[in-house]
């Protein structure tokens, strides 16, 4: 045996593995989320946006987060910032309702009453009870008393059994003088059981004055 075999035959020692593992992109953003609960807690708004917008990079499509910065956005009166971060969202994911109310709201909390709309007509159809009625009012802010009707009708069609529906439609038939339809439509919201005394009231009178 020479001295160079001898020691080209001992065996390797096995060297320890010391290198961290890569974190995935998921559990980077969680890490990040659970430090945006502690920013928020010791009021370092400033910080919690930085990890936002960081998560918001590594999960375009986690419309929780997109919202939560958005939120911090527009209390501090970014609106532009929030609008815009809302917009992404929805290129993403066009049947997002949530982003879709969040970035509507914005626009009205501006005074922007048709950009609200154009924001919710997307989805007029949606069988949700709370979209429906936001689009309603932004309708008639905006003076597109048809889509006001629409989500009236959609709102009545998942919950026949809810007056102030009805009388929601009536009052509108009526402000269009539609009113062959806009008495119709009160006597229908007079035989639920969910309208104050001053709704049924008001109902009475407005009936006796159409005169149908």
């Amino acid at each position: 045996h020479t001295l160079v075999s001898a020691v080209e035959s001992k065996p390797k020692a096995n060297k320890m593995s010391v290198s961290r593992r890569q974190l995935t992109a998921d559990e980077l953003a969680e890490q990040k989320l659970v430090l945006v609960e502690k920013a928020l807690a010791a009021k370092q708004v400033e910080k919690a946006e930085k990890l936002l917008e960081d998560v918001v990079i590594i999960r375009p499509r986690d419309s929780q987060t997109r919202k939560k910065l958005a939120a911090l956005w527009f209390g501090r009166q970014a609106y532009q910032d929030a609008v815009n971060l809302l917009s992404q969202g929805i290129s993403l994911d066009s049947k997002d309702s949530s982003l879709r109310q969040m970035k509507a709201r914005i626009h009205l909390k501006q005074g922007q009453f048709t950009a609200a709309l154009n924001t919710l007509k997307p989805l007029a159809q949606l069988k949700d009870e709370q979209y429906q009625i936001m689009l309603a009012n932004t309708a008639q802010q905006a003076k597109q008393n048809k889509i006001a009707v629409d989500a009236y009708k959609v709102l009545i069609a998942m919950k026949p059994e809810i007056g102030r529906w009805q009388l929601g439609l009536a009052v509108l038939y009526d402000k269009n003088s539609q009113f062959e339809l806009a008495s119709m439509t009160y006597k229908k919201a007079l035989t639920k059981n969910d309208l104050s005394i001053s709704s049924e009231n008001f109902i009475k009178q407005r009936i006796q004055v159409i005169g149908q």
